[in-house]
């Protein structure tokens, strides 16, 4: 094992910086356990059914004392995640399939369990929907903790951490960041994931440093090894120099003397000194991010960025997806303005489902607008989820990269051909909501006023 300075390189998903030291944790990549295979006696047929509807009531208290746990430290709406893990032990097909397995074909609990699971699991990776595959990590997460109750080992926790560390995995599962000392866990990195894993959105609502997508960090990184985790620019320093520590520490230190200045100001008016109000707005990515600008003391969100449905997948996201997420920010911010910007692909942000083409000058070309005038069918589906989340808060929509008037016009015409889908499937939305426009491009600064005339706001 080398002692020399190492630098690793991720995508920064929850900002900050943190100097601790490692923790390696084998998490969801491995908890050891090999379940036993073998027919059983039909005597002990009931003895085999009882053993499962106790190991799923012990799960089932377990989950219900960690979904209470996180819901005191971080708040309800985080502790959700174990929702789908506590219908599926209530869902009666699912026990009933394992348990005609140990009546019919006579499988131990475990291995009949193991049998289902797996199958549910399969089904659900080959599912077009990637909010269903996504949820094979909560019934994997499941499998565990069901497994650990059948064979009576204790499952590993990360509860168990007497002292600051910076927790390195493959990745986390739900339980394991709800099993989270706060005051422990300083830190995050995980080989997988990226800004809306599970994981980062934990992060970023605890507010710890986070790194997310470092190759091979499990086997690179040991327990004890000291780290810094710059959760901002997306660096891992493994085992650095005591200059670069030294030089972190003062970074550290301005950060947190800024940090307690700004607190003050925070519920403070935005006036100017001549008595002109200023609306203080956020910008986000993923809907946790209202969370964070609403306890800042933000005034709505200025700009909701909508490109990461559509980035690190390989299938488009659907209408209720999208409509999930946005209406969970327009609920969060509650009568405060939320700007919705549409699609905005092409330039520096590519989605591996679409082919777009190669082009000299990939920022102006085919992006942004004139992609969504071209493919109406994305268009439409996020228009029609946006006008959805409107009947639920202040929500308004906005084009960007708008260049000439007839792109206004036609992403209007599309507005309202989905208002026109939505009343007739009777699902509610504001008629009136806002439209706006981003004066980004020269051509657009030139005919603002002709432009002004069909949009109510603009975003210079």
């Amino acid at each position: 094992m080398t002692s020399r300075e190492t630098v690793l390189q991720g995508m920064g998903t929850s900002e900050g910086v943190v100097i601790a030291p490692a923790f390696v944790y084998g998490g969801t990549e491995a908890y050891g356990l090999q379940p036993p295979r073998y027919t059983i006696a039909e005597v002990d047929i009931d003895s085999e059914v009882q053993r499962l509807h106790d190991a799923v009531a012990q799960t089932r208290m377990e989950i219900a004392r960690a979904q209470e746990q996180l819901a005191g430290s971080i708040g309800a709406r985080h502790a959700k995640i174990f929702d789908a893990q506590l219908m599926m032990l209530e869902d009666k097909p699912f026990i009933q399939s394992i348990e005609q397995r140990v009546r019919e074909d006579r499988e131990n609990v475990e291995a009949a369990f193991m049998d289902v699971t797996n199958a549910h699991i399969a089904a659900f990776a080959r599912h077009a929907d990637s909010y269903f595959r996504e949820r094979m990590a909560d019934i994997e997460d499941l499998a565990r903790r069901v497994l650990h109750h059948l064979v009576g080992v204790q499952r590993p926790s990360l509860a168990a951490l007497t002292q600051r560390v910076v927790v390195v995995a493959h990745d986390l599962s739900p339980s394991d960041t709800a099993d989270m000392h706060r005051g422990h866990v300083v830190g995050m990195i995980t080989q997988i994931g990226g800004p809306t894993s599970h994981t980062s959105i934990m992060a970023r609502a605890l507010e710890i440093p986070a790194v997310a997508g470092v190759h091979e960090c499990t086997a690179r990184i040991h327990t004890g090894d000291m780290l810094i985790v710059d959760g901002t620019k997306g660096d891992v320093i493994v085992r650095p120099t005591p200059a670069r520590i030294a030089a972190y520490e003062r970074e550290i230190a301005r950060a947190q003397e800024r940090r307690a200045r700004l607190q003050t100001l925070r519920d403070l008016p935005t006036v100017t000194t001549d008595g002109h109000n200023i609306a203080l707005l956020a910008n986000i990515e993923v809907p946790q991010d209202a969370d964070h600008a609403m306890e800042q003391g933000a005034e709505g969100v200025g700009l909701y960025r909508t490109e990461f449905f559509y980035m690190n997948r390989e299938d488009l996201p659907g209408e209720d997806e999208q409509f999930e997420a946005y209406s969970y920010v327009a609920q969060r911010c509650g009568a405060r303005p939320v700007v919705i910007r549409t699609l905005d692909l092409g330039g520096d942000k590519f989605v591996s489902s679409l082919t777009l083409p190669r082009e000299m000058n990939p920022f102006m070309g085919w992006r942004a607008i004139r992609f969504c005038l071209e493919r109406t069918d994305i268009f439409k589906t996020q228009l029609r989820a946006i006008l959805r989340a409107s009947a639920l808060g202040n929500v308004r929509v906005m084009f960007p990269m708008i260049a000439v008037l007839h792109e206004v016009l036609a992403a209007t015409r599309l507005i309202e051909e989905a208002k026109v889908e939505l009343r007739r499937e009777h699902k509610d939305f504001n008629p009136r909501m806002p439209i706006g426009a981003m004066i980004e491009i020269p051509s657009a600064a030139l005919i603002a006023d002709v432009l002004a005339r069909h949009v109510d706001f603009f975003s210079i």
